[in-house]
């Protein structure tokens, strides 16, 4: 579903390219940037690790981890693999369960706060 976003995203806007309006894709692990980037290269999308993005305009989709788009803003991020507990509303009831459960809230508002123009989130069931 990301990879179809971005392509909306990527073609549906004439002028300026992505590097006019930076397009980010936000995952919650290190581990989880490696297979998306795999994923969107393989699909032909540009893609470059925003490990690797030293802050010039380019065409690529940036991504990375939450903690690494830290002090960035992009014109439209896709946040990628939202755990459903996060948007559900009621926090656990265990402490060790509520203390990652609020970790894992910080982290969503300040992904959503990297956004300017647009949001797109993909949620996991379960």
């Amino acid at each position: 579903a990301a990879v179809d976003r971005l392509r909306a995203l990527l073609t549906a806007e004439p002028g300026p390219g992505p590097s006019a309006r930076p397009v980010a894709v936000l995952l919650p692990s290190h581990r989880e940037v490696g297979r998306m980037v795999d994923e969107l290269a393989g699909s032909g999308l540009p893609v470059r690790p925003l490990d690797e993005h030293d802050g010039a305009p380019s065409d690529a989709v940036l991504v990375g981890t939450v903690q690494r788009a830290a002090g960035l803003e992009f014109s439209e991020v896709l946040l990628v693999g939202v755990p459903a507990a996060l948007l559900d509303g009621a926090p656990p009831q265990d402490d060790l369960a509520r203390e990652r459960w609020d970790l894992g809230r910080r982290e969503l508002v300040h992904a959503i706060t990297r956004a300017r123009d647009g949001l797109w989130v993909g949620v996991v069931k379960g």
